[in-house]
């Protein structure tokens, strides 16, 4: 949980000049096959039967992005 908050707090740049913050969007919502879901704000909605594991792939997907950004 400590990397969500932290990941929360930064700021993300959608657009060129729309800035806004990574915080979790969805979080713990069902989807229809019973899966739990998590993303962040600006990325892709992650989903599985435990909601650690979504949580674990919505930030590693945050990680990734990140790090393609200071290249």
């Amino acid at each position: 949980m400590p990397v969500i908050i932290k990941i929360s707090k930064l700021k993300i740049s959608l657009e060129p000049t729309d800035i806004d913050y990574a915080y979790p969007r969805t979080f713990g919502m069902m989807n229809e096959e019973g899966d739990l879901m998590f993303r962040f704000n600006g990325f892709l909605l992650h989903s599985d039967k435990e909601l650690i594991n979504a949580a674990n792939k919505a930030t590693i997907e945050y990680i990734e992005w990140y790090n393609e950004q200071k290249e």
